[in-house]
């Protein structure tokens, strides 16, 4: 699209290597390597807010370790030019991981990311691939030796949530992941780039994360860590349990009442926004996309209220699909999850 996304970085030839200044009231943080000014990726012609308000969410499960980019909408001029809403982030790179894990930002090169397959983000690859080669050759379910080398080099529980977040929000494009290691600890995940999170209802989240060819488009991304943890009886127990304590926190209703303060954030600035970027409007990115200020207001809300159709129905996709893949009986998932969620009130009919 015409309007593009920043990447802001503070270089010390310009007066200073950090930003000094407490950027987001729900982070602790007061000074910046960088940080990024995104239209929301893939999100940019529909809600403009689907990546913050599942940060916002993930905010609200206060015990997990799954670190995810604070988000709060901004409006940007470049050189006085009205530039339009963006939504401001914490970028993810090792000196994000090195803040929130309790490092100086001077520790940060100490740091190891990897994203998609393997690949180095940031330090080397080479600890991580020899970790999945040998977990490719493990029998966790059965040898306890071998699931005890899982626990040793993986912060399971943080994985575990990090699954969780993904198969419940349903996110069907997950191949652009991060992943981390800090010296001496052991490797974790990032929630990253969940454009496509809360998109379509009836998407199957956990069948996606698990499936054993591989999770995200073409199944491309190898899954092989988490599918073998839950060969382990006593970890897919673990899983489940966990998974169960998420969604009773992520209803409808509390879906439904992020979603609204969010819009409330961006509601007011949306006419300018529409007014400065419509007519530029590429119909070969987005046929729907209208190139009228009234029209793209229209648009904008009819997409707000497809997700809250989601919203209404998600939990109730999500119950079924988790039963329906761990072969549970009903009242195993009572046990886990309580109740089965009938689709809220306002939910559209499939």
């Amino acid at each position: 699209m015409p309007q593009k996304s920043f990447k802001v970085t503070a270089r010390a030839r310009y007066g200073d290597k950090y930003f000094r200044a407490a950027l987001f009231e729900d982070r602790p943080f007061e000074e910046y390597k960088s940080f990024v000014l995104r239209v929301s990726g893939n999100d940019c012609v529909w809600t403009r807010m689907a990546d913050g308000i599942q940060s916002r969410l993930v905010d609200k499960i206060a015990d997990t370790t799954v670190v995810h980019q604070a988000w709060r909408p901004v409006i940007v001029y470049l050189n006085g030019q009205y530039w339009g809403h963006y939504n401001l982030r914490e970028r993810v790179s090792r000196y994000f991981v090195a803040q929130h894990e309790g490092m100086t930002l001077e520790e940060a090169d100490s740091i190891t990311i990897l994203e998609a397959n393997s690949k180095a983000y940031y330090g080397s690859n080479a600890e991580y691939k020899a970790l999945l080669e040998k977990a490719k050759k493990m029998s966790p379910g059965t040898n306890p030796e071998d699931m005890q080398y899982l626990e040793d080099n993986i912060d399971i529980d943080n994985y575990f949530d990090y699954m969780i977040f993904e198969a419940f929000f349903a996110n069907s494009d997950t191949g652009n992941i991060r992943y981390y290691k800090v010296p001496g600890g052991k490797w974790r995940w990032i929630l990253f780039d969940m454009d496509y999170g809360l998109f379509k209802s009836s998407f199957n989240g956990i069948g996606n994360v698990l499936h054993p060819k591989g999770t995200g488009i073409n199944n491309a991304i190898d899954n092989t860590l988490i599918r073998k943890i839950l060969e382990n009886k006593d970890m897919q127990h673990r899983f489940l349990t966990r998974f169960g304590e998420i969604f009773q926190q992520l209803t409808t209703d509390v879906m439904l009442q992020q979603l609204q303060e969010c819009y409330d954030l961006l509601a007011p600035e949306m006419m300018m926004h529409f007014d400065r970027w419509a007519p530029l409007n590429l119909k070969s990115i987005s046929s729907e996309q209208p190139t009228t200020v009234d029209g793209c207001l229209r648009y904008w809300d009819t997409r707000v209220e497809r997700m809250r159709d989601t919203m209404r129905k998600r939990p109730t996709y999500c119950y079924d699909q988790v039963k329906a893949w761990f072969k549970l009986s009903d009242a195993e998932m009572t046990g886990y999850f309580g109740p089965r969620p009938d689709f809220a009130p306002g939910a559209t009919t499939d």
